[in-house]
């Protein structure tokens, strides 16, 4: 799996004097606010989104944004079997608290089965536009020809510009020791304040 992820990755060569600046602490790390407010609005322009957060890239830190999305207790969500492991046992832990959640299991060749998609009332989506382990492409845009769910991928490997929001599994692109980063819209999921915010990530 480390070899294939080799190939879909492009390595990157971190120069630790770029982090000089910047700390796990944002308020500390930082030399000014309106630097790191400059980092962030070109970060959300690049992919065309209003907000930003970051979240413990974990079955816990998933089971926060499910809560957060949970403002209705009836909230349906669905989540694809092909996504990665912390979301998918996020999505379990969710389930055990008693909330409803719909898992969007995969055909034999790996692909995503639409067919349990249809005629079903799901309110958020979690699907990236490719299978986490087969790699394979998955189209967002015939998915939202039958469901008005909001979608939430993965746009390490592939952003889909179809998407409602986005995330980003900093283990693959920068170690385990940093967040993922979310990108949304309006108020999708509740905004996080400065001190809240992994700047490294």
């Amino acid at each position: 799996m480390i070899k294939l992820n080799a190939l879909q990755y492009n390595p990157i060569c971190l120069d630790l004097k770029d982090f000089e600046n910047y700390s796990l602490d944002s308020l500390k790390g930082i030399s000014s606010s309106s630097e790191f407010i400059n980092l962030e609005k070109d970060f959300k322009n690049e992919f065309n989104f209003s907000q930003i957060k970051t979240f413990s890239f974990s079955k816990e830190g998933f089971l926060g944004l499910f809560l957060n999305l949970s403002k209705d207790l009836k909230v349906k969500i669905a989540v694809s079997l092909g996504e990665c492991e912390a979301l998918i046992e996020g999505a379990k832990l969710y389930q055990s608290l008693g909330f409803d959640v719909e898992f969007i299991e995969l055909k034999k060749a790996g692909n995503v089965n639409f067919d349990q998609l249809k005629n079903k009332d799901i309110e958020f989506l979690f699907l990236s536009s490719y299978v986490m382990d087969t790699f394979l492409i998955t189209s967002l845009e015939e998915i939202k020809n039958f469901t008005n769910a909001k979608i939430i991928s993965n746009a390490s490997a592939d952003f889909s510009k179809i998407s409602d929001a986005i995330y980003f599994d900093n283990y693959k692109l920068c170690g385990y020791h940093f967040s993922g980063i979310l990108l949304f819209n309006d108020e999708l999921f509740e905004n996080s304040s400065l001190a809240f915010i992994d700047t490294i990530a």
